[in-house]
Order: structure tokens, then C-alpha cells, then sequence
């Protein structure tokens, strides 16, 4: 590694006085300067409103594998950006899978349905460009964390959205996600509402048994999404016959279940490492 522990201190501590509140994020990304994944940066999926996405590529030394992934940050549907996810993007093309990490538009400047509206055109112009990346025909996992894990599995259960772009989609992967909460803030009633509105909003209302597999992972400390949005997903699912692997982790939190994907997240993690075997598997409830 060609950092020290001393440089990273440094620009830490610089970062604090500056009064910086990314910090954590600029420590856990600090590891990708130096490392040899293609970063393919701001790229125009969305031209109306000038949205992109960044596309992380394996090195040469890695063989790129079959699959592309698309990963959707969280944010309460209100914060985020592409660029703070290079951690996650570089920790899976290093694993040799392509990554797409879309921005899309958020509270206040829209409401539901709209950032669900961007995120499917950012899973479209994947399915149409990642051979470009990838060398080859890729399938497409859909994955996300909290908010965006919620964005994710309403893309898979909620057929309206990507319609024939739907083909082509081998899994998705959520990490503590949102799927069946009622909004009990204001900004969230704001950003769902009116209250008929609200199933609309829930990928577990959407289950029919067409999906394809899917990860669920929780971290049993979350204090910000609650354990039944996974229970009832996973529940769900199962009952349609969907193939799930469902994962509970009791000493992480809600953060924690992507943090463990940077070296700021401790020493590794079941979560990284039952994510990794179920994208390998490919479809983990019958034999390959």
C-alpha cells in the first residue's frame, strides 16, 4: 500500500479542522487513489436533467465477470452523491465485476415517483451500454443500501418501471432497506404522500413470484430502519417462491452493512463476504 497510517491521520485531522462533515466518507474512499480500478466518471445517463453515473472497471490483471452491477445509495431519498460510494465501487470491481453508481434527483427538489422514474432510466441505459464496459453481454444485478435498496427492489417487484428493460436482470441485492414502512415524519409523508399513495411505495406490495433471486441483509442494531421492512420482504418473497437468501447480522448497524465494504469498516465482514458468494452463485436455491 503506498499510503502510510501517519498520512491518512494527517489529512484527517485537516480535514476536522476545516470543519469538513464528509469526513468519513473522504477516509473510507482515500484507498481508491491508489488502487487499479478504471473509474469512468460522470457520465450522462439522463439528459433532461443532466444526470450521470459512474462506471468502476476491473484492471487488466482481473477477469471481468459476466455480470454488471448497478448500486443505488441511500439518503432518505434527500441526501447523497455518486461520488461518496467509491469505496463500494472499487471494493466490487476489484472482485471483477463492473459497477454503475447513478445519481438521481431528490427531496425536496421531487417527490415520489420521480427519482424512481431516474432510477430506471439509469438501469435502461445500463442494459444498453455495459458490454461497453464489460467487453460482453452482462445481466444486471440491481443493488442498494436503505433508501436505495428500497429504489432497487421497487425496480425488481414493480414491473411498470423498467417494463421490457426488465430482461436481462439476474438478482438484486438490498442491505437494510425501507421495503414496507408506512412514512411517520413530515418530510416523508411529503415526500410519498398523500397516504393512498403509499403502497405504490413498497416493493413488498409488490411480489408476484416473477423476480429473480434476491440478498437481504439487516443488521440487527439498526435503529433507523425498522426489522420488519426485512422480515416482511423476505417473507414475502418466499411465499412467491422467489428465490431469497436473507442474512441477519447482530453486532452491525444500519450504516454498517455497507461500511463493511471500506477498510473503515473493521475487519471483514459475513456481509461483504455472503454477498460475494451469492453473486457468484447466481441463483443460490438450485445447483449450478
Amino acid at each position: 500500500m503506498k499510503y502510510s497510517v501517519r498520512f491518512v491521520l494527517l489529512i484527517s485531522v485537516g480535514f476536522m479542522m476545516a470543519g469538513c462533515t464528509s469526513l468519513s466518507v473522504f477516509v473510507a474512499n482515500i484507498p481508491t487513489y491508489f488502487d487499479d480500478v478504471k473509474i469512468h466518471k460522470d457520465i450522462i445517463f439522463q439528459s433532461e436533467y443532466n444526470l450521470g453515473l459512474d462506471v468502476y472497471v476491473p484492471s487488466s490483471k482481473t477477469p471481468t465477470k459476466p455480470k454488471a452491477i448497478v448500486f443505488f445509495y441511500g439518503g432518505s431519498w434527500e441526501s447523497g452523491d455518486k461520488s461518496q460510494y467509491k469505496f463500494l465501487g472499487s471494493a466490487l470491481a476489484k472482485q471483477g465485476y463492473v459497477v454503475f453508481i447513478p445519481n438521481y434527483r431528490k427531496y425536496p427538489e421531487v417527490r415520489f415517483p420521480a427519482f424512481m422514474l431516474d432510477a430506471a432510466d439509469a438501469v435502461k441505459w445500463t442494459r444498453e451500454h455495459a458490454h461497453e464496459y464489460t467487453g460482453k453481454p452482462a445481466n444486471l444485478v440491481i443493488m442498494g443500501h436503505s433508501a436505495g435498496a428500497n429504489i432497487a427492489t421497487l425496480l425488481l417487484t414493480d414491473k411498470s418501471y423498467l417494463k421490457n428493460d426488465y430482461k436481462g436482470i439476474s438478482a438484486g441485492v438490498g442491505l437494510s432497506g425501507a421495503y414496507d414502512f408506512t412514512p411517520n415524519t413530515e418530510h416523508l409523508k411529503d415526500i410519498f404522500g398523500p397516504p393512498e399513495k403509499y403502497p405504490l411505495m413498497r416493493p413488498a406490495h409488490f411480489v408476484d413470484g416473477s423476480e429473480p433471486p434476491m440478498f437481504l441483509g439487516y443488521g440487527m442494531k439498526d435503529d433507523i430502519v425498522a426489522y420488519f421492512n426485512f422480515e416482511h420482504m423476505k417473507n414475502k418473497l418466499a411465499a412467491k417462491k422467489v428465490c431469497v437468501v436473507s442474512r441477519e447480522y447482530p453486532s452491525l448497524g444500519h450504516v454498517d452493512t455497507i461500511a463493511k465494504f471500506s477498510w473503515v469498516g473493521g475487519k471483514k465482514s459475513n456481509v461483504v463476504t455472503d454477498v460475494l458468494v451469492f453473486l457468484e452463485k447466481g441463483d443460490p436455491c438450485h445447483e449450478n
